[in-house]
């Protein structure tokens, strides 16, 4: 093992031994963030700009980018050999924490260029064993909770109908409050949340 590879089973060690998971996959989420290429993200971009919705933009995007691939609704990213530099070659398995660092960077190509938050979940890793890498991409609202949950876990209708109905109730009683502000409100239709009804 190299000298860089030994410093980063050390570090991932320590993170998944002394830190609780949910900083662990914003720290590695966050370095993701920061390793994307700017070229990259203007590529994007410029994919967003010639377009006029969702479909087009994802269109567009796959004509640069071959790992993006779509099964109906949904959309995934693949790849088959792992492309971290800092990682290349590492023996054995790493540890799973480190792949939200993937994580991070999907999302910060996708956010930037959409301008909203999207929802990323690794479902295969090589450094884990499997033959590809394979990240499941959400980028509907309350309108795609239900392709992203079904998809992304083995979990039963109805529990998928509790998480949407869950997710529903947060928003509405949210968006009822004195706290939300006329920008939130726009945010969540931009998302696809319908709550016209309730203001």
């Amino acid at each position: 093992m190299s000298h860089m590879h030994r410093w980063i089973a050390t570090l991932m060690d320590n993170l998944d031994t002394q830190v609780d998971e949910q900083t662990r996959a914003s720290v590695l989420e966050n370095c993701g963030r920061a390793c994307i290429s700017r070229s990259f993200v203007e590529k994007a971009l410029a994919c967003r700009r010639r377009t006029e919705d969702l479909d087009g933009f994802l269109n567009e995007l796959g004509k640069v980018w071959s790992h993006l691939h779509r099964d109906g609704d949904h959309v995934f990213v693949i790849y088959e050999a792992c492309y971290c530099p800092l990682v290349k070659g590492y023996p054995g398995k790493l540890s799973p924490s480190f792949c939200n660092c993937s994580r991070g960077w999907i999302k910060e190509l996708f956010e930037t260029a959409l301008e909203r938050p999207v929802a990323v979940e690794l479902e295969h890793s090589i450094k884990q064993g499997d033959p590809v890498c394979r990240f499941l991409v959400c980028l509907w609202g309350s309108t795609g909770v239900h392709r992203c949950v079904k998809t992304a876990r083995d979990v039963s209708q109805e529990e998928v109908n509790w998480y949407v109905t869950a997710v529903d109730h947060l928003i509405e009683a949210y968006l009822q409050s004195a706290s939300c502000t006329p920008s939130v409100a726009a945010l969540a239709a931009h998302c696809g949340y319908n709550f016209s009804s309730r203001l």
